[in-house]
Protein backbone atom coordinates (compact mmCIF):
# COMPACT_ATOMS: atom_id res chain seq x y z
CA UNK A 1 0.00 0.00 0.00
CA UNK A 2 2.59 2.57 0.82
CA UNK A 3 4.74 1.43 -1.89
CA UNK A 4 1.90 2.59 -4.77
CA UNK A 5 1.11 5.70 -2.63
CA UNK A 6 4.81 7.07 -2.73
CA UNK A 7 5.19 6.03 -5.97
CA UNK A 8 2.11 7.86 -7.34
CA UNK A 9 1.87 10.79 -5.46
CA UNK A 10 5.89 11.49 -5.71
CA UNK A 11 6.17 11.32 -9.16
CA UNK A 12 2.98 13.31 -9.88
CA UNK A 13 4.17 15.90 -7.20
CA UNK A 14 7.52 15.87 -8.62
CA UNK A 15 6.33 17.30 -11.84
CA UNK A 16 5.10 20.40 -9.98
CA UNK A 17 7.47 20.60 -6.60
CA UNK A 18 11.12 19.40 -8.08
CA UNK A 19 12.59 22.46 -7.45
CA UNK A 20 11.17 23.20 -4.07
CA UNK A 21 13.48 22.10 -1.55
CA UNK A 22 15.97 23.66 -0.44
CA UNK A 23 19.39 22.80 0.77
CA UNK A 24 20.97 24.19 3.62
CA UNK A 25 25.27 23.72 4.41
CA UNK A 26 26.67 23.70 7.39
CA UNK A 27 27.23 27.06 8.91
CA UNK A 28 30.85 26.65 9.59
CA UNK A 29 30.58 29.98 11.65
CA UNK A 30 28.43 28.40 14.27
CA UNK A 31 29.37 24.59 13.97
CA UNK A 32 31.42 22.94 17.14
CA UNK A 33 32.58 19.48 18.20
CA UNK A 34 30.41 17.53 20.75
CA UNK A 35 31.40 18.08 24.12
CA UNK A 36 32.13 14.67 25.86
CA UNK A 37 29.52 12.68 27.05
CA UNK A 38 29.66 12.18 31.24
CA UNK A 39 31.32 8.94 31.22
CA UNK A 40 29.57 7.54 35.00
CA UNK A 41 25.72 8.62 32.59
CA UNK A 42 26.91 6.75 29.60
CA UNK A 43 27.87 3.42 31.33
CA UNK A 44 24.49 3.46 32.40
CA UNK A 45 22.91 3.77 28.81
CA UNK A 46 25.29 1.62 27.22
CA UNK A 47 24.51 -1.31 28.67
CA UNK A 48 24.41 -3.61 26.55
CA UNK A 49 23.48 -7.17 28.37
CA UNK A 50 22.07 -10.40 26.47
CA UNK A 51 22.90 -13.92 26.42
CA UNK A 52 21.36 -15.27 23.64
CA UNK A 53 19.16 -14.45 20.14
CA UNK A 54 17.14 -15.66 17.92
CA UNK A 55 16.60 -14.97 14.39
CA UNK A 56 14.02 -15.91 12.12
CA UNK A 57 14.01 -15.03 8.35
CA UNK A 58 10.79 -12.99 6.93
CA UNK A 59 11.74 -12.15 3.29
CA UNK A 60 13.96 -12.02 0.39
CA UNK A 61 14.95 -10.19 -2.33
CA UNK A 62 17.18 -9.59 -5.34
CA UNK A 63 18.38 -6.56 -2.79
CA UNK A 64 17.70 -7.98 0.43
CA UNK A 65 17.47 -10.32 3.20
CA UNK A 66 14.92 -9.08 6.18
CA UNK A 67 14.71 -11.01 9.16
CA UNK A 68 13.06 -10.13 12.70
CA UNK A 69 15.40 -10.89 15.61
CA UNK A 70 15.16 -11.25 19.49
CA UNK A 71 17.50 -10.49 21.90
CA UNK A 72 17.16 -12.63 25.30
CA UNK A 73 18.09 -12.62 28.98
CA UNK A 74 17.58 -15.19 31.61
CA UNK A 75 15.57 -16.64 29.05
CA UNK A 76 13.39 -13.09 29.05
CA UNK A 77 12.94 -11.40 26.10
CA UNK A 78 14.69 -7.77 26.17
CA UNK A 79 14.66 -6.17 22.76
CA UNK A 80 13.61 -6.89 19.66
CA UNK A 81 14.29 -4.94 16.17
CA UNK A 82 13.67 -6.08 12.00
CA UNK A 83 16.84 -6.01 9.86
CA UNK A 84 17.30 -5.03 6.29
CA UNK A 85 20.27 -6.37 5.13
CA UNK A 86 21.44 -5.55 1.66
CA UNK A 87 23.14 -8.25 -0.60
CA UNK A 88 24.55 -5.58 -2.29
CA UNK A 89 28.46 -5.26 -1.55
CA UNK A 90 30.04 -6.66 2.03
CA UNK A 91 26.68 -5.97 4.28
CA UNK A 92 28.47 -4.37 6.77
CA UNK A 93 27.53 -0.87 6.73
CA UNK A 94 24.34 -0.12 8.94
CA UNK A 95 21.85 2.62 9.61
CA UNK A 96 20.19 1.57 13.31
CA UNK A 97 16.76 3.58 12.44
CA UNK A 98 13.63 4.49 14.97
CA UNK A 99 9.82 4.03 13.72
CA UNK A 100 7.93 7.49 14.10
CA UNK A 101 6.54 7.52 17.61
CA UNK A 102 9.24 4.98 19.21
CA UNK A 103 6.89 2.05 18.79
CA UNK A 104 7.01 -0.83 16.77
CA UNK A 105 5.12 0.80 13.39
CA UNK A 106 7.82 -0.91 10.34
CA UNK A 107 5.81 1.04 7.39
CA UNK A 108 7.81 3.56 6.43
CA UNK A 109 11.31 2.71 8.10
CA UNK A 110 10.96 -0.93 6.48
CA UNK A 111 9.89 0.86 3.03
CA UNK A 112 12.75 3.46 3.28
CA UNK A 113 15.08 0.28 4.05
CA UNK A 114 14.03 -1.79 1.45
CA UNK A 115 13.22 0.47 -1.42
CA UNK A 116 16.07 3.43 -0.99
CA UNK A 117 19.19 2.14 1.35
CA UNK A 118 18.99 -1.60 0.44
CA UNK A 119 20.20 -1.45 -3.49
CA UNK A 120 22.57 1.14 -2.06
CA UNK A 121 24.85 -1.18 0.00
CA UNK A 122 23.28 -0.15 2.95
CA UNK A 123 21.56 -2.53 5.73
CA UNK A 124 19.41 -1.32 8.70
CA UNK A 125 18.31 -2.29 11.52
CA UNK A 126 14.75 -1.13 12.83
CA UNK A 127 14.72 -0.95 16.78
CA UNK A 128 11.28 -1.93 17.61
CA UNK A 129 9.27 -1.79 21.05
CA UNK A 130 6.18 -3.06 21.72
CA UNK A 131 4.47 0.03 22.68
CA UNK A 132 4.02 3.30 21.56
CA UNK A 133 5.44 6.51 23.80
CA UNK A 134 2.16 7.84 23.94
CA UNK A 135 -0.03 4.69 23.66
CA UNK A 136 -3.31 5.45 23.52
CA UNK A 137 -4.78 3.21 25.75
CA UNK A 138 -2.14 4.00 28.65
CA UNK A 139 -0.31 6.86 28.44
CA UNK A 140 3.22 7.24 29.57
CA UNK A 141 3.54 9.86 32.33
CA UNK A 142 5.97 12.31 32.04
CA UNK A 143 8.01 11.99 35.13
CA UNK A 144 8.08 9.87 38.27
CA UNK A 145 4.43 8.17 38.62
CA UNK A 146 3.85 6.32 41.60
CA UNK A 147 1.95 3.80 39.53
CA UNK A 148 4.38 0.72 39.30
CA UNK A 149 2.05 -0.54 36.01
CA UNK A 150 3.09 3.37 34.65
CA UNK A 151 6.43 3.83 32.47
CA UNK A 152 7.83 7.03 32.96
CA UNK A 153 8.88 8.92 29.81
CA UNK A 154 12.56 9.35 30.74
CA UNK A 155 12.95 5.52 31.97
CA UNK A 156 11.04 4.74 28.12
CA UNK A 157 13.98 7.01 26.54
CA UNK A 158 16.31 5.82 28.62
CA UNK A 159 15.69 2.34 27.67
CA UNK A 160 15.68 3.16 23.87
CA UNK A 161 18.88 3.67 24.77
CA UNK A 162 19.66 0.27 26.06
CA UNK A 163 17.96 -1.28 23.51
CA UNK A 164 20.10 0.68 20.78
CA UNK A 165 23.52 -0.53 22.93
CA UNK A 166 21.97 -4.07 22.60
CA UNK A 167 21.48 -3.83 18.97
CA UNK A 168 25.30 -2.62 18.46
CA UNK A 169 26.48 -4.88 20.25
CA UNK A 170 24.77 -7.76 18.06
CA UNK A 171 25.91 -6.25 15.05
CA UNK A 172 29.55 -5.37 16.18
CA UNK A 173 29.90 -9.27 16.35
CA UNK A 174 27.78 -10.19 12.86
CA UNK A 175 30.69 -8.13 11.23
CA UNK A 176 29.58 -4.61 11.32
CA UNK A 177 32.45 -1.92 10.37
CA UNK A 178 30.69 1.53 10.43
CA UNK A 179 27.01 2.57 11.38
CA UNK A 180 24.77 5.56 11.94
CA UNK A 181 21.79 6.53 13.20
CA UNK A 182 18.34 7.97 11.52
CA UNK A 183 14.64 8.59 13.08
CA UNK A 184 11.58 10.27 12.06
CA UNK A 185 9.76 12.64 14.05
CA UNK A 186 10.23 11.29 17.35
CA UNK A 187 12.36 8.54 16.22
CA UNK A 188 14.94 11.90 15.18
CA UNK A 189 14.60 13.14 18.59
CA UNK A 190 15.87 9.99 19.70
CA UNK A 191 18.72 10.03 17.35
CA UNK A 192 19.71 13.03 19.41
CA UNK A 193 20.42 11.10 22.52
CA UNK A 194 21.80 7.70 21.11
CA UNK A 195 24.39 9.96 18.99
CA UNK A 196 25.50 11.16 22.11
CA UNK A 197 25.90 8.49 23.79
CA UNK A 198 27.39 6.56 21.12
CA UNK A 199 29.84 9.00 19.21
CA UNK A 200 31.33 6.29 17.08
CA UNK A 201 28.33 6.67 14.65
CA UNK A 202 29.30 8.03 11.71
CA UNK A 203 26.33 10.22 10.64
CA UNK A 204 22.56 11.26 12.39
CA UNK A 205 20.24 11.81 10.51
CA UNK A 206 17.02 13.45 11.60
CA UNK A 207 13.75 13.80 9.77
CA UNK A 208 10.93 15.87 10.91
CA UNK A 209 12.73 16.41 14.61
CA UNK A 210 12.42 19.21 17.03
CA UNK A 211 13.61 20.17 20.37
CA UNK A 212 12.02 21.34 23.82
CA UNK A 213 9.99 18.79 24.37
CA UNK A 214 7.09 20.78 26.62
CA UNK A 215 6.67 23.37 23.52
CA UNK A 216 6.20 20.42 20.98
CA UNK A 217 3.64 18.28 23.35
CA UNK A 218 1.20 21.79 24.18
CA UNK A 219 1.00 22.63 20.86
CA UNK A 220 1.36 19.43 18.81
CA UNK A 221 -1.48 19.03 16.43
CA UNK A 222 -0.82 14.68 15.98
CA UNK A 223 -3.56 13.10 17.04
CA UNK A 224 -1.96 10.73 19.64
CA UNK A 225 0.15 13.72 21.28
CA UNK A 226 -3.46 15.53 21.62
CA UNK A 227 -4.66 12.61 23.26
CA UNK A 228 -1.43 11.88 25.70
CA UNK A 229 -1.89 15.46 26.33
CA UNK A 230 -5.39 15.93 27.16
CA UNK A 231 -5.34 13.22 29.55
CA UNK A 232 -2.18 14.12 31.79
CA UNK A 233 -3.62 17.76 31.96
CA UNK A 234 -7.05 16.15 33.26
CA UNK A 235 -4.72 13.70 35.80
CA UNK A 236 -2.15 16.28 36.79
CA UNK A 237 -3.45 19.67 36.03
CA UNK A 238 -1.86 21.57 33.23
CA UNK A 239 0.63 23.63 35.60
CA UNK A 240 2.00 20.04 36.61
CA UNK A 241 2.28 18.63 33.46
CA UNK A 242 4.33 21.41 31.72
CA UNK A 243 6.45 21.31 35.07
CA UNK A 244 7.32 17.42 34.33
CA UNK A 245 8.06 18.17 30.79
CA UNK A 246 10.29 20.58 31.43
CA UNK A 247 12.32 18.99 34.21
CA UNK A 248 12.87 15.57 31.69
CA UNK A 249 16.81 15.30 31.40
CA UNK A 250 16.15 13.18 28.00
CA UNK A 251 15.27 17.04 26.35
CA UNK A 252 17.09 17.05 22.74
CA UNK A 253 18.19 20.31 23.50
CA UNK A 254 20.01 18.97 26.44
CA UNK A 255 21.73 16.32 24.55
CA UNK A 256 22.26 18.69 21.54
CA UNK A 257 25.74 19.68 22.93
CA UNK A 258 26.85 16.15 23.07
CA UNK A 259 26.39 15.73 19.11
CA UNK A 260 29.13 16.81 16.79
CA UNK A 261 27.83 18.98 14.33
CA UNK A 262 29.66 17.95 11.41
CA UNK A 263 28.19 14.11 12.01
CA UNK A 264 24.26 15.46 11.93
CA UNK A 265 21.82 15.83 8.98
CA UNK A 266 18.36 17.33 9.30
CA UNK A 267 15.23 17.24 6.87
CA UNK A 268 13.05 20.36 8.46
CA UNK A 269 9.53 20.54 7.10
CA UNK A 270 8.59 24.28 7.24
CA UNK A 271 5.02 24.25 7.30
CA UNK A 272 4.58 21.65 10.34
CA UNK A 273 2.52 22.00 13.17
CA UNK A 274 2.77 18.07 13.92
CA UNK A 275 6.78 19.04 15.24
CA UNK A 276 6.21 22.77 15.08
CA UNK A 277 8.90 24.37 12.21
CA UNK A 278 9.82 26.56 15.01
CA UNK A 279 10.53 23.01 17.17
CA UNK A 280 12.43 22.23 14.28
CA UNK A 281 14.70 25.28 13.97
CA UNK A 282 15.26 25.19 17.97
CA UNK A 283 16.96 21.78 17.37
CA UNK A 284 18.48 22.79 14.50
CA UNK A 285 20.09 25.67 16.19
CA UNK A 286 20.89 23.91 19.08
CA UNK A 287 23.41 21.64 17.09
CA UNK A 288 25.33 24.32 15.68
CA UNK A 289 23.33 24.57 12.52
CA UNK A 290 24.30 21.37 10.29
CA UNK A 291 23.71 20.48 7.08
CA UNK A 292 19.89 20.19 6.11
CA UNK A 293 17.15 19.92 3.42
CA UNK A 294 13.97 22.87 4.00
CA UNK A 295 11.03 21.33 2.94
CA UNK A 296 7.97 23.22 2.08
CA UNK A 297 5.45 20.79 3.56
CA UNK A 298 3.88 19.73 6.75
CA UNK A 299 4.25 16.49 8.62
CA UNK A 300 2.77 13.95 6.05
CA UNK A 301 2.62 16.07 2.98
CA UNK A 302 6.77 15.09 3.12
CA UNK A 303 5.92 12.69 1.04
CA UNK A 304 5.27 14.54 -2.03
CA UNK A 305 9.03 15.40 -1.77
CA UNK A 306 9.94 11.60 -1.22
CA UNK A 307 12.58 11.48 -4.13
CA UNK A 308 14.37 14.59 -3.17
CA UNK A 309 14.49 13.56 0.53
CA UNK A 310 15.41 10.56 0.13
CA UNK A 311 18.33 11.24 -2.59
CA UNK A 312 19.62 13.99 -0.12
CA UNK A 313 19.44 11.19 2.93
CA UNK A 314 21.33 8.40 0.95
CA UNK A 315 24.13 10.68 -0.84
CA UNK A 316 24.84 12.31 2.86
CA UNK A 317 25.17 8.60 3.94
CA UNK A 318 27.41 7.55 1.26
CA UNK A 319 29.00 10.11 1.95
CA UNK A 320 29.88 9.50 5.58
CA UNK A 321 30.45 5.59 4.85
CA UNK A 322 33.57 6.71 2.50
CA UNK A 323 31.41 5.12 -0.62
CA UNK A 324 32.18 6.57 -3.91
Amino acid sequence: MLEKLVAGVSVAASLFFSGCTTYRPMNVETARPAVEFPEAIKKKYAVASFDAWKKDFVSSTRDYTEYHVKLFSNNAEVSSFQTIESRVGNNDQWIVMYPILGGDDLELPGFIARNVFADEGISTAVILRKDTLMDVEGPHRPLHSDDANVVDVEDYLQNSLVDTARVLKYLKASGMKDFGFMGISLGGMQVVGTAAVFPESKINIMLMAGGNVEEIVMNSTEKPVKIYRDYWVRELGEEKFREDLRKLRVEPLAFAKYVSTDKVRMVITTKDDAVPTKCQFALYDALGQPECLLVPSNHYTLIIYFFQTADFVTREINEAFGKE
